[in-house]
């Protein structure tokens, strides 16, 4: 049975060699192929780059396979349904995603499809201090986003906000942890007055975490992104690392029943 791909877009700017560097990294932690995207116009550097980790792959037994594809990264979204995680770059330019940007990778937050991990110019290894946020689903659905996760795991900071009383502990969290060298937990009430954006933002300055993983998708259209950032949109945005965050599955498609 084939081996679900990691898959990275190539894109023109500053963040697109830490992209493919990360996925690289992550393909190999997880023993499977990776796949680039090129959105065609202006990726001559991360190209250049590209064939370099197609070197570095052989020696090291990773399968590297490009598609050159005519869209946005919504388009690359849709193309890589079928990847275990897709690897896209925080903005064009160096600094904090502009209003264009943000507008975008809201709505890849809210499209269906696998985990997105998104990264900045400059990243440290992932798994050094992994920040997971988990608020308590633990349904079938994130199945997918704990397995992505569980092989970057080295020392994890485990940051729970139940978003109402009552609600059962994440035993996927629980499973995909179980192997770090070292973690630690906080558990957060949403219903005493605190923010999800806020918690995690806080809990990522105290931190200075390599990775911040956020296991709940985003909700609502892509806009939202702008007039009503959820902790996903701000965290993005806002923490200097790598982000990784769940996002729902792609609907099944109901064939019509001959008669």
């Amino acid at each position: 049975m084939p081996r679900p791909p990691v898959a990275v877009a190539l894109e023109p700017g500053a963040s697109a060699y830490a992209a493919l560097r990360v996925a690289a990294d992550v393909a190999l932690r997880h023993g499977c192929p990776l796949r680039a995207y090129a959105l065609c116009e202006g990726v001559a550097p991360t190209l250049r780059a590209l064939r370099r980790v197609k070197l570095a792959g052989r020696r090291r037994g990773l399968e590297v396979s490009f598609v050159s594809l005519e869209g946005t990264l919504l388009d690359v979204s849709r193309a890589a349904s079928d990847a275990r995680l897709l690897v896209v770059g925080r903005a064009r330019t160096p600094g904090s995603p502009g209003l264009k940007r943000r507008l975008l990778l809201g709505s890849l937050l809210r499209a269906s499809g696998p985990p997105l991990l998104v990264v900045p110019g400059r990243t440290r290894p992932l798994g050094e201090r992994v920040l997971l946020v988990s608020s308590g689903d633990g349904s079938a659905a994130l199945d997918g986003f704990y397995e992505t996760v569980k092989p970057l795991v080295v020392r994890v900071s485990v940051l729970r906000f139940l978003t109402r009383a009552g609600l059962q502990l994440d035993r996927l969290l629980d499973d995909s942890i179980e192997g770090a060298l070292a973690w630690d937990e906080r558990i957060i009430h949403a219903d005493e007055g605190h923010d999800e954006g806020d918690a995690i933002l806080a809990a990522a300055a105290r931190l200075h975490p390599t990775l911040v993983a956020i296991a709940r998708a985003a909700r609502g259209p892509g806009f939202a992104a702008l007039i009503a950032p959820e902790a996903a949109d701000r965290v993005i945005c806002q923490v200097p690392g790598p982000v990784l965050v769940a996002r729902s599955l792609a609907e099944p498609v109901s064939l019509p029943v001959a008669v």
